[in-house]
């Protein structure tokens, strides 16, 4: 395992690219020490939000479940998802789809 990072060392510090790359990792290390709190603040914000909308109630889980269920069934029952219309099998010259019968107030599309 030495022999192998010596080795590689080695290829690193005769690579042309040497220097370009020191410069980046340096950049880098300051860009982690002068904003380091703030980024850690950021993530720990941004981790804050995402956990609010997750639900971790087992029954509410299950509830919800079922009702993105009930939603799907719908939606394969080829009723419209934004009006509750019926979709009917239309013809375009980019070929067939299914539209819903609600248009031009629905503007909803599907491919066949």
């Amino acid at each position: 395992m030495k022999e192998f990072i010596r080795k590689l060392c080695e290829a690193f510090l005769s690579s042309p690219w040497y220097w370009i790359i020191l410069i980046g990792c340096i950049i880098i290390i300051f860009i982690l020490i002068k904003y380091g709190n703030k980024i850690r603040k950021f993530r720990e914000l941004i981790n804050n939000k995402i956990n609010i909308h997750n639900i971790v109630d087992k029954d509410k889980r299950k509830v919800h479940i079922e009702s993105i269920n009930v939603n799907k069934k719908e939606y394969d029952n080829n009723t419209c998802p934004k009006c509750g219309g019926k979709l009917v099998e239309r013809t375009s010259k980019y070929g067939k789809f299914y539209g819903c019968s609600n248009y031009p107030r629905c503007k909803y599309t599907k491919k066949c």
